[in-house]
């Protein structure tokens, strides 16, 4: 994104805002962990993540200048990270202790190599297509498919208080 903003002729500001997002995401963390405490744990997670997704995608679309670009970009991480809390509660409740540490850590890792080679193939794919295209085509079915999660149909699953279950069909 960095590039993006500096292409369409944004200053160094508007790059640093862009790469100090997921700085102020954390900044902001314990704001939101405080926030989302008393809520359920799966709809947080979910909700997070199509929030700030579809923050990006229509911030990318309607974005006419770098700043606005910059300031869309610092909202979507601002909104994933707000997660955080949540995501890490909702895994101690799934996992066991000792394969918790290992999992997310190769979470973690796939998703670092997902995302180098993403940004390889967004580099090439950027001089080619016009950017507002691309977006739009290529991130629709993403988000589409997240806000299934939305619903569970078995009801609650696992919100606020009390002792986690660690009852595998009960997240």
């Amino acid at each position: 994104m960095p590039v993006v903003v500096r292409r369409a002729g944004g200053s160094s500001l508007e790059v640093a805002l862009v790469v100090a997002g997921p700085f102020i995401g954390h900044l902001f963390s314990p704001l939101f962990a405080y926030a989302f405490a008393g809520l359920d744990r799966v709809r947080v997670v979910a909700g997070t993540v199509v929030a700030a997704r579809t923050v990006f995608i229509c911030g990318v679309l309607a974005a006419t200048t770098p700043l606005f670009l910059a300031l869309t970009t610092v909202t979507f991480w601002v909104m994933t990270i707000s997660n955080i809390a949540a995501y890490t509660s909702l895994m101690a409740a799934i996992y066991p202790d000792r394969e918790r540490g290992q999992a997310m850590g190769k979470v973690r890792i796939g998703f670092s190599i997902a995302s180098i080679a993403s940004a390889a193939v967004a580099g090439t794919f950027i001089d080619v297509v016009p950017g507002r295209l691309g977006v739009r085509n290529g991130s629709t079915p993403v988000t589409s498919g997240r806000t299934r999660v939305l619903r569970d149909p078995r009801g609650s699953s696992g919100g606020g208080g009390g002792t986690p279950s660690r009852d595998p069909d009960r997240t």
